[in-house]
């Protein structure tokens, strides 16, 4: 993918990754609140767990109801924001909705806003397949 654009950057790379383990993991107790950040560096070689989650209307009210897609590995690092979509090979998964820095230095875990909570494994998700990280719709520079 070409270079994207943000409300804080004029340019930027999209970041990949590959599936390490898919998870079949739901929670209705997670009690998650983002921590204050919109953006995060991801370096090559870290590995990350991925969350999702339906937030409500105050970012500050807990989620509760959360399902585990799994942890993916950084093939090639960058700048992820709050509103950058993830793509699972071409399906696009959801919205970066935040971060929880609860199990660092360990990993983060990014939590994927989504109309609809599925496992990694209700998706059909495989180790090694690729995910991307890319600046949200609204973010992105259309002019020629």
């Amino acid at each position: 993918m070409a270079p994207t654009t943000s409300t804080l950057f004029s340019a930027r790379s999209d970041v990949t990754a590959h599936w390490v383990a898919v998870m079949r993991h739901r929670r209705n107790d997670r009690a998650l609140v983002p921590a204050p950040l919109r953006t995060r560096c991801l370096r090559a070689g870290e590995i990350h767990e991925f969350i999702l989650c339906r937030p409500g209307t105050d970012p500050a009210e807990p989620m509760n109801e959360v399902s585990y897609l799994g942890f993916a590995e950084i093939s090639r690092g960058g700048v992820l924001e709050v509103g950058d979509e993830l793509y699972a090979g071409n399906r696009l998964v959801g919205t970066i909705h935040g971060f929880d820095e609860i199990h660092l230095p360990n990993h983060y875990n990014i939590l994927v806003a989504v109309p609809e909570l599925i496992t990694g494994a209700d998706a059909g998700l495989r180790p090694g397949e690729p995910l991307t990280m890319t600046a949200g719709a609204d973010k992105k520079d259309h002019t020629p």
